[in-house]
């Protein structure tokens, strides 16, 4: 048996698994979201909260799959994340201009 075929066998090597993933996995999803720093801190959470399980998800056929698929969660999550503050500072910047009352100079006097 070829060293090739043990690994197929046997769970894969976080170490391996994460010089082999990690930078492919940055500029696909870079790509994807036009943010390079949200793509690269995605898979970063990603690949720790891997290791965290990595007893479990090192025996996938493809635990760079799962890897993948919690980066794509995790940028998918920053851009709401991002639309949600958009959207609550129109909100509030709405509201601040509508509450307001206009300056009275005579008033003041």
């Amino acid at each position: 048996m070829h060293a090739d075929e043990a690994d197929l066998d046997g769970p894969a090597d976080f170490d391996e698994t994460f010089r082999e993933h990690y930078w492919p996995m940055v500029r696909s999803l870079s790509v994807a979201c036009g943010d390079r720093e949200a793509a690269a801190d995605a898979v970063q959470d990603a690949f720790t909260r891997a290791y965290a399980r990595w007893g479990r998800i090192s025996r996938y056929e493809q635990p760079a799959g799962w890897i993948r698929h919690v980066a794509l969660n995790r940028v998918r999550d920053h851009f709401r994340h991002e639309a949600r503050g958009v959207r609550a500072r129109e909100r509030m910047a709405g509201q601040a201009t509508a509450t307001i009352p206009a300056c009275d100079s005579q008033s003041a006097t």
